[in-house]
């Protein structure tokens, strides 16, 4: 647990990546439903899998978050994983698209063509606070705690409310993660 509200489920492969094998595709579909039971709200980052794993965490998902920034890469990724969404059933409704480390000068892509590469989906902007984030990620440690006035964080809060509503405890356990 991070706090009352908040708590992080760190698969032993991503600390020692070299000992412990990732979790074994069967065995995904009941973490899943494991996590749903306890948790009013869960978010897995998965940014490196399988195109199968990946199938399987879109289908259990209310919605999916594809996070780039704006780069001729990352723009030709989300278009290719959006395609693929779009083949295997999955609606732009259930899809939010997030440009990460956006700032308003200095981007080679505007948001304007960004978003018309990308089918003229909306795109959610975070501002960059690399220190910040980089500070919190080297430590492990949360935004709130190595940068409380983080443009970023509050960003964040605000977003993270608007995606749902944390409710009030159940069953002793803190809702939402």
């Amino acid at each position: 647990p991070y706090s009352e509200r908040l708590y992080a489920l760190i698969s032993p492969a991503s600390i020692h990546s070299s000992t412990i094998p990732p979790l074994a595709l069967e065995r995904l579909e009941p973490t899943l439903k494991a996590c749903r039971r306890e948790y009013c709200g869960v978010v897995i980052d998965a940014p490196r899998v399988s195109a199968e794993m990946a199938s399987i965490l879109v289908r259990a998902s209310d919605l999916t978050l594809l996070v780039m920034q704006l780069t001729v890469k990352d723009l030709r990724v989300a278009h290719t994983m959006l395609n693929a969404l779009s083949k295997s059933g999955v609606g732009t409704e259930r899809i939010r698209l997030i440009v990460n480390r956006y700032c308003k000068r200095h981007q080679m892509i505007t948001l304007e063509e960004a978003g018309k590469a990308l089918g003229g989906m909306p795109l959610k902007c975070l501002s960059n606070d690399f220190i910040g984030a980089v500070r919190g990620l080297n430590y492990g440690k949360l935004l709130a705690q190595v940068a409380p006035r983080s443009i970023l964080r509050r960003e964040l809060v605000e977003f993270a409310g608007s995606l749902f509503q944390l409710p009030a405890k159940r069953n002793g356990n803190a809702q939402g993660s």
